[in-house]
């Protein structure tokens, strides 16, 4: 998402290949619900994907890509970085994910620093006015 903006600068471009990029997680999420397994990583002791993670994460992505098509006229005021802006928000929904999912205390920190680093630089970033 963040090298989208190297390529394209018009906001509306960069917020539907956003929204395609979460629907597109939304959709395979929901498949692996009913139970297709598309990917086989050995992740055993660290996270595990049980139907209350997922249901989890299905109500994660489907809140945030609510909160891009309500907040659509704020996420503009950030400027030339709105790409930038998304990708934040899809690391904060890969913490998420893991936070659904951790089995491990280790698993659990990490999604915590994920969640919350890029939450204080959205806070701060510098948004026109």
């Amino acid at each position: 998402m963040m090298f989208t903006g190297i390529w394209v600068k018009r906001y509306t471009v960069i917020k539907r290949v956003a929204l395609a990029g979460m629907a597109l997680l939304f959709v395979a999420n929901c498949i692996e619900l009913k139970g297709t397994r598309w990917f086989n990583f050995d992740v055993s002791g660290f996270m595990q994907f049980n139907n209350f993670s997922l249901v989890f994460i299905a109500i994660a992505i489907f809140v945030t890509i609510l909160f891009t098509l309500v907040s659509g006229t704020e996420i503009r005021k950030v400027g030339n970085y709105s790409a930038d802006y998304f990708a934040l928000i899809f690391f904060i929904i890969s913490g998420v994910i893991l936070l659904a999912s951790f089995q491990n205390l280790l698993i659990l920190f990490l999604a915590i620093e994920i969640v919350t680093i890029p939450s204080y630089i959205l806070t701060g970033a510098e948004k026109e006015i």
